[in-house]
């Protein structure tokens, strides 16, 4: 009898996988009761186990508790360890989608002490993976990323013989990376998953890789190739019932137009959204994004105005008149305000011995890397004359990654002249105010030019962040 509930069960993993929810559903329904009445509480595990998950990825999220409950009757009469897992697992995960990151990390790191002895269980990559999932939604991204390299090993090896599991965390790890700014090492993930035989075989995979890979484009600036594998994962989604899976893919692509400001296409796939939710944060997304798409033509008449023509970045003139909203909306808010200027250190000397033609080369390349790091409504980088830039962001944690790599990506930029390739530093002096209620805008820029100077004093070439 054991083997018929073996075979149900790998029936309903399959549909499943294939997203399938209801269907698997049904099937594990009509076994449940006889598993309870043979108080076979492995099995009932496994089949709870299954179902919860079936029920997370429709996003049925208040249906979860009564099972929830029930894992732990059964934990209670049977004290089975695997039980004990199931329940702390699944229960991170109910809390995580209703929103209490908290109480999601605490059963996380519960179910993680009882797995740590033993990292090759099947939990263990899946427990870690969520605990990422938290920290990346608190803003917390060496801890995100921390709990996702623990199970990078793992997932290699997991590659031919796991496929989709590793199709899976290979995808998030990606993300990660991209939240960290190291979009090469993002790159080769994906196109590691992308030349794997079986993704095309797994839709939700296949969707999910490809629309990773338009992100990357689009935080690199390659926006047709970034359109071109929006538009390709969306017609994969089309054809699925997955609507958690379709939100979350929408979120990124909308994000991502934002991001390459194009917001005609931004309110498009909002627009798909909202008839796809029907909630309030759709509908207030949609609105917001009505309102930009509206005055597209408008902003694409503004932007040489508002570009500086070197660097493609913002001039000085915009960021000012940005940087007073900025200071307001964080005065108001009771939130932090931070500022950094940076510049080429000797750049005159350079322009001197290579010309200008080398110098406005130096800029544009700058310009280049620099709009990589542009975060619309988080992030803002400009240029504010000459050899300086200044970038302005409400959010400490991506603030300070931020110039952490900009530092280091920029001094290994390399410029061909006549005599071989140059390459030049930059120091940077940066803020973080967290109480502006003695200050103006113009005085958070001050502290930054102070700090940017003392670097100056103390033998150029470096980063200094009060």
């Amino acid at each position: 009898m054991q083997f018929y509930y073996d075979a149900q069960l790998k029936v309903a993993r399959e549909l499943f996988h294939k997203t399938q929810y209801d269907i698997a559903i049904s099937i594990l329904d009509e076994e449940i009761p006889k598993l309870e009445e043979k108080q076979n509480y492995k099995s009932l595990g496994e089949y709870l186990n299954l179902k919860i998950a079936c029920l997370i990825n429709k996003g049925d999220i208040q249906a979860v508790q009564p099972l929830l409950d029930q894992l732990k009757h059964y934990l209670l009469i049977s004290g089975h360890e695997d039980l004990q897992l199931n329940y702390l697992y699944h229960s991170a995960n109910f809390f995580y989608y209703s929103g209490d990151l908290e109480h999601s990390i605490e059963y996380n790191l519960k179910a993680l002490e009882l797995l740590e002895a033993t990292p090759s269980h099947r939990y263990y990559p899946a427990v870690c993976h969520n605990l990422s999932g938290c920290y990346i939604l608190l803003k917390e991204l060496e801890k995100a990323y921390y709990y996702s390299e623990k199970i990078y090993p793992i997932m290699l090896a997991a590659k031919h013989e796991q496929p989709i599991m590793y199709m899976h965390y290979m995808n998030t790890h990606a993300c990660y990376l991209f939240e960290l700014h190291r979009y090469e090492e993002s790159y080769k993930l994906l196109k590691d998953i992308l030349d794997h035989p079986l993704l095309k075989q797994n839709s939700k995979q296949y969707a999910t890789t490809i629309n990773n890979m338009g992100v990357y484009y689009a935080r690199t600036n390659q926006y047709e190739k970034a359109e071109q594998c929006f538009t390709e994962a969306w017609e994969i989604l089309t054809e699925m019932s997955d609507n958690q899976l379709k939100s979350r893919i929408l979120n990124t692509i909308i994000e991502s137009y934002e991001v390459m400001e194009n917001y005609k296409k931004a309110y498009e796939y909002a627009r798909v959204k909202n008839e796809l939710l029907e909630s309030e944060e759709s509908r207030r997304q949609l609105e917001r994004l009505h309102e930009f798409a509206l005055n597209t033509s408008k902003e694409a008449l503004n932007l040489l105005a508002y570009t500086d023509n070197v660097t493609q970045l913002y001039n000085r003139h915009y960021f000012e008149e940005e940087a007073e909203k900025w200071f307001s909306e964080a005065l108001s808010t009771d939130t932090p305000l931070c500022c950094a200027l940076f510049d080429i250190d000797d750049f005159k000397q350079t322009n001197d011995q290579y010309g200008h033609l080398i110098g406005d080369q130096i800029l544009r390349q700058i310009g280049e890397e620099a709009r990589k790091f542009y975060r619309a409504g988080k992030l803002f980088i400009a240029r504010y004359g000459g050899d300086e830039f200044i970038i302005l962001s409400k959010e400490p944690a991506l603030f300070k990654q931020t110039i952490e790599h900009l530092f280091h990506t920029l001094q290994a930029i390399e410029v061909m002249t006549e005599d071989g390739y140059l390459m030049f530093t930059i120091s940077l002096g940066a803020v973080i105010v967290e109480d502006l209620s003695d200050f103006t805008v113009s005085m958070v820029i001050q502290k930054a030019d102070e700090e940017l100077y003392s670097v100056k004093r103390n033998g150029k070439n470096a980063l200094r962040v009060v």
